[in-house]
């Protein structure tokens, strides 16, 4: 569950911009640093007896290094809670609306960026965040991130069942196989893919805790859950960012949503299956934020 987040969303803009085949290449890359950096950090737990970032960076350069290293820890986690913070803000009223009509979701909490954002940000963060990244000890979260995994999931799954299934949105799944771009190598599609590939993967923070919370803590075992972690993940990055492209070939206004918004979630599928997609998503970055903390 560490190694599946939030980036799901922006995968299938991967496939849209690079093609299928690079940005299965891409993916896996991603996955393969995020795996040499991760058992860098592993080594450095083994040898240091430590968890923390700041004591590895004080153990080789001293202290000024681990005051560089708290800060640069503490800039790149809170990057990722605003990131998070804004995903829900945007995409609990978008799914009110969607489900009950915009006319029956009160102003206050509805998709006004003064408003209901507002609210739903802050909620959130007071009332979901906060309390659930309390728990000392990472295995603490072993029911949440199970969830997290789960929904995750779901929404790669509602992908490949709308591509399969749904005549509306690929009347020949044929011809959009036909029709795919397979290898597209521009400057501005690597520049704009990069970032959520590495996003996709960055759970690199967990890694000391997870390793020293191992009841068999050793390298080999270790090298064995990232691995598995790494291959399960770029799997089912792959099949998002496949099925979540291919979906969408046959309507060019769902293709330029996805292209604009780099966002799987903009696009309308107007589909009852996608919507229950939403909602686990929901779910998935709401049990994932206290992983990365």
């Amino acid at each position: 569950a560490t190694c599946i987040g939030i980036g799901i969303i922006t995968l299938p803009y991967l496939a849209a911009t690079n093609g299928i085949v690079l940005s299965v290449i891409l993916i896996v890359f991603g996955a393969f640093v995020s795996y040499f950096c991760a058992m860098l950090l592993v080594e450095c737990a083994e040898k240091i007896g430590k968890s923390r970032y700041e004591d590895f960076a004080e153990h080789c350069w001293g202290i000024k290094m681990a005051k560089f290293a708290g800060l640069c820890n503490i800039s790149t986690l809170l990057g990722g809670v605003i990131s998070y913070i804004v995903f829900i803000k945007s995409l609990t009223p978008v799914f009110l609306e969607t489900v009950f009509g915009k006319d029956n979701v009160p102003e206050a909490i509805g998709t006004d960026q003064w408003k209901g954002q507002i609210v739903w940000g802050t909620v959130f963060l007071l009332v979901w965040m906060i309390p659930l990244s309390l728990p000392r000890k990472i295995g603490s979260l072993e029911y949440a991130s199970s969830l997290c995994t789960v929904s995750a999931i779901y929404l790669i799954l509602c992908l490949i069942f709308l591509f399969f299934t749904d005549r509306s949105l690929v009347p020949d799944i044929g011809e959009n196989i036909k029709k795919a771009d397979y290898f597209v190598v521009s400057a501005s599609g690597l520049a704009g893919s990069v970032p959520f590939v590495i996003f996709s993967n960055m759970y690199q923070p967990s890694v000391p805790l997870l390793y020293n919370e191992l009841k068999n803590k050793s390298k080999p075992r270790m090298r064995q859950v990232l691995i598995a972690g790494g291959v399960i993940a770029s799997l089912l990055y792959s099949l998002d960012s496949i099925f979540g492209y291919l979906g969408i070939l046959s309507h060019e206004s769902l293709l330029d949503a996805l292209l604009t918004k780099k966002n799987v979630l903009e696009v309308e599928y107007n589909s009852w299956a996608f919507n229950i997609a939403i909602l686990a998503l929901l779910f998935t970055v709401m049990t994932s934020v206290p992983i990365i903390l």
